[in-house]
Order: C-alpha cells, then structure tokens, then sequence
C-alpha cells in the first residue's frame, strides 16, 4: 500500500480508520516538493498506534521524507522489529533552497548499534531485515553502518557453519550519504558489494554536481 500527503494529519487520519490486519508493505511518502510549502516537521508517533492494534504486522516500510526524532524511530523498530524484512528511509532534496533539509538526518549511531550484533547484547532490533535503504537520512559516525553491516554478515556465516538457526542475512544495501564524509563506510561497503551484497553507496554533493 503506498499513501501519499502533504503532511501527517491527512496521513493519520486515513491510517486511523483502515482497518486491514494482514497488510504487509506501506509506504509512507510526504510531499515537499513544493515550492510555496517548506518540509513540515512530521512526528513519527502517528503511525505507532496503527502498528500496535492486534495481530498486525508489516514486513515492509519505507518512509520518505518525514522528519522525525531518534527515539520516534526506534519505537517503530521495536514494534516491528520481528516481522520487517524490508526497510526504507529516504529524504529527497526540496526543489528550493531549504536549511530544514539537516533535520531529516535520523540514522543515528544509536539507530545503528541497536540493528547490530554484539555478542554482549543479547537483543537485535529487526534480526530478520534483508532489506535497508538509507537516504539522505544518516547522521552517524564514518565507519557505524559498515560495522552494522558487517556484524550482520558475521553472524549469518557463523551460525551457517555451526549448523544453528541465524536470523536473515542482509542481502541488499543501498546508501546516499548527504555529504562525502564517510571514507571508511564507502571502502568497507564496496568490499561487502564485491563479496555479494546488493546495492550501491553514493554521496548526495556527487550526485548534485553531476545533475547541474
């Protein structure tokens, strides 16, 4: 199911009323394209209720540009954390000049370390996701989300040779980083891409340029 609004209170009101217990893929996609509009700061918590009723599950969410907070986010990993295999979080530059654009930035390193294995932790957020998209939403440290990714691998392998149940391998990664800070991620991941992984990291100024 896709829905589409200009912002959270058309979006909640629709999501309020539906009523569809084996629903398993939504996307949620806020207009900011507009050049008499600027991006309105959209609170996640809307959609925590909508999850949470019954049985629901969603095995897929993808969500773009909605501004939200750290913990907003997490919520909503935890409350899905078992079913979602597939997880999107895109921010999409504004056609005007707008400082708001930073505000989208909400793959923290706390976002990060909770989706990664540690042998100390006993609890992975989302252990089954294959599925990440990243864009124009990370504002983490260079070298987090390369260590997400790689403890992911890590433990997938392991547990294959050890004959045990693991959860799903991460199999497709795609990234836009806002600015080329992030050295260690790019040469870690383009390795994860030669080994198998799916997808493709680039940087939002690169792609700018080339598009001028």
């Amino acid at each position: 199911m896709h829905v589409t609004g200009i912002g959270p209170c058309d979006v909640q009101l629709f999501l309020s009323h539906l009523e569809t217990p084996n629903l398993n893929n939504l996307e949620l996609r806020f207009l900011h394209d507009m050049p008499s509009r600027k991006p309105t700061p959209v609170q996640f918590s809307f959609i925590l209720p909508f999850p949470s009723r019954g049985s629901f599950q969603l095995s897929s969410l993808t969500i773009v540009n909605s501004m939200m907070s750290e913990s907003k986010l997490m919520e909503c990993l935890r409350l899905l954390s078992l079913s979602l295999t597939t997880l999107g979080l895109r921010t999409r530059p504004p056609a005007y000049d707008s400082d708001d654009i930073r505000h989208l930035e909400v793959v923290t390193n706390n976002v990060l370390d909770s989706l990664t294995y540690h042998n100390s932790k006993s609890e992975l957020l989302c252990p089954v996701l294959e599925s990440l998209t990243l864009e124009r939403c990370i504002d983490s440290d260079d070298g987090v989300l390369s260590d997400m990714v790689q403890s992911r691998r890590w433990l997938s392998r392991t547990a294959a040779v050890n004959g045990q149940a693991s959860p799903s391998t991460l199999r497709h990664l795609d990234v836009v980083f806002v600015t080329s800070t992030h050295p260690g991620d790019q040469k870690r991941l383009t390795e994860f891409y030669r080994e198998g992984l799916s997808g493709a990291v680039r940087f939002s100024d690169y792609l700018l340029q080339n598009q001028l």
